[in-house]
């Protein structure tokens, strides 16, 4: 079936409130979508790629420091792994040669180096090859990749596996900077598109979300969005999970 990433009347999710997740902590909170103009397009997984909600698996990251983490809040939930945004290449089906790009940014509290970096994403269509780097900040938009990832074989189901990048070396990242996760496509891999998962909203209502997107292309004005440019969304409902580990 033809796949068409950028639309004319965006779609995004507000969720309404569940006092029994709330309550218990555990569960994850209910979704409606609905229409909003100048937002991008939420994508919802196809129902045969939704998983269980189950708890999350932190024993291979046992000894490393969470610099930033917006994955969840309940521990049977870890992320919003039913609908995301999508980052494609200019020659992904659908993309009508307009490039998409998807950044969340982050301030480390004090001094950290990052060595790995993980974030919830699914393989939709095309080459099955992404990018996942840290950037700098340049004026409150992503500037320069300190470090990326080549990531491939992205889960065609999502919840709930993360995907991501090692280096032990790591990046050195400066407390109370900003520094962005991108999920981005290269030169080689231009007809790749991947879903970026949501993360829990109540871990939103309690940090706000702001998250940003890169767009190149002819169908960028089509939405009202710069063309070849980081375009922001501040004050999401929504926001896109990742985490950021190291010492």
């Amino acid at each position: 079936m033809h796949k068409t990433f950028i639309l004319t009347a965006a779609i995004v999710a507000l969720i309404g409130s569940n006092s029994n997740a709330l309550a218990d902590n555990n569960a994850p909170v209910v979704t409606q979508v609905i229409n909003a103009p100048g937002r991008p397009p939420l994508v919802a997984l196809s129902r045969q790629n939704r998983g269980p909600l189950l708890a999350s698996n932190d024993a291979e990251d046992a000894g490393l420091t969470k610099i930033a983490d917006n994955i969840t809040r309940y521990k049977n939930s870890p992320y919003w792994g039913w609908y995301g945004y999508t980052s494609y290449g200019p020659q992904a089906e659908g993309a009508q040669g307009t490039e998409q790009w998807l950044a969340s940014s982050f301030i480390p509290s004090a001094n950290h180096v990052a060595t790995k970096v993980e974030i919830p994403a699914e393989y939709y269509t095309g080459t099955n090859a992404f990018d996942l780097s840290i950037y700098n900040d340049a004026g409150g938009v992503p500037g320069t990749a300190l470090h990326t990832w080549h990531v491939k074989n992205l889960p065609h189901a999502i919840c709930c596996s993360v995907v991501g990048g090692v280096d032990k070396s790591g990046v050195a990242l400066t407390g109370g900077q900003q520094y962005w996760v991108v999920l981005s496509t290269s030169t080689t891999d231009q007809t790749a598109a991947a879903i970026w998962v949501l993360t829990e909203y109540a871990d939103v209502q309690e940090h706000g979300s702001d998250f940003d997107v890169y767009c190149s292309g002819p169908a960028c004005t089509q939405v009202g969005y710069k063309d070849n440019a980081w375009n922001t969304f501040p004050s999401t409902l929504y926001g896109l999970a990742f985490s950021v580990l190291g010492k």
